[in-house]
């Protein structure tokens, strides 16, 4: 919550002033002549991800068939582009922070629950391709390489409680189409896919109860596509 906090403060902060200072750069062009101004964003996106549609699901114990279940995802993008080229580049957050609290088919709920989180920090670039379908319509692909966080805790047969976090390397790719309605506004709509691999998730295995019906894992392919509908913010507009 105190990093969700933050980072509301901080976006608030960048939007005020990027405002301020779109309302400063006022560039004077001779008529019918390209302004090549530097156009800076703030994406904000709101979604839901499917951690359970490929690689190992999203719990760090073997659950079998309740591995599909969805989290609500949300990212921030802070993104700079040039007119005169298709390449962009700047900064992914992406995460699910609390997926709740699961129970898990076969296994009753007296014996185990688990609560688990992902974050994903990367320097990301974007290939775009403008006035795609409207005038103002732009499609994006964004690529990036990053810091990837996965954190998964729970209680065990009611008294015995676990946790284990561990960092990895990710990496990011994803789709969008944005409908820019106002010179500062854009809606958009994205795919995103995070992939993560974590190692070393339960190390001390032998210290859990001997009554578990479930095992824990050593290791954790977290695959995360995920759909989202996300506002952007141009600070200095096309």
């Amino acid at each position: 919550m105190r990093l969700y906090k933050c980072l509301v403060g901080l976006m608030l902060s960048l939007l005020y002033v990027g405002s301020l200072y779109a309302q400063d750069v006022k560039v004077k062009e001779p008529e019918g002549r390209q302004s090549y101004q530097r156009v800076y964003l703030v994406d904000l996106g709101l979604g839901v991800g499917f951690p359970g549609l490929l690689g190992d699901g999203n719990s760090s114990w073997h659950t079998g068939k309740s591995q599909g279940r969805t989290a609500f995802t949300s990212s921030v993008q802070l993104m700079t582009y040039s007119p005169r080229s298709n390449i962009g580049y700047g900064l992914l957050y992406y995460a699910y922070p609390n997926s709740g609290t699961k129970n898990y088919d076969g296994v009753m709920v007296s014996e185990m629950n688990e609560k688990t989180s992902f974050y994903y920090v990367a320097p990301q670039i974007s290939l775009i391709k403008r006035q795609l379908g409207f005038p103002d319509g732009i499609m994006y692909v964004n690529a990036g390489v990053g810091y990837a966080n996965f954190k998964s805790q729970g209680l065990m047969l009611q008294k015995e409680e676990y946790k284990t976090t561990r960092s990895a390397v990710g990496c990011n790719i994803g789709i969008a189409y944005e409908y820019a309605f106002d010179p500062r506004l854009g809606i958009r709509l994205a795919v995103n896919c995070v992939y993560a691999r974590i190692k070393g998730l339960h190390k001390d295995t032998g210290g859990y109860p001997n009554e578990l019906s479930i095992a824990p894992r050593s290791n954790l392919h977290l695959f995360v596509p995920s759909l989202e509908l996300g506002l952007s913010y141009y600070m200095v507009h096309w």
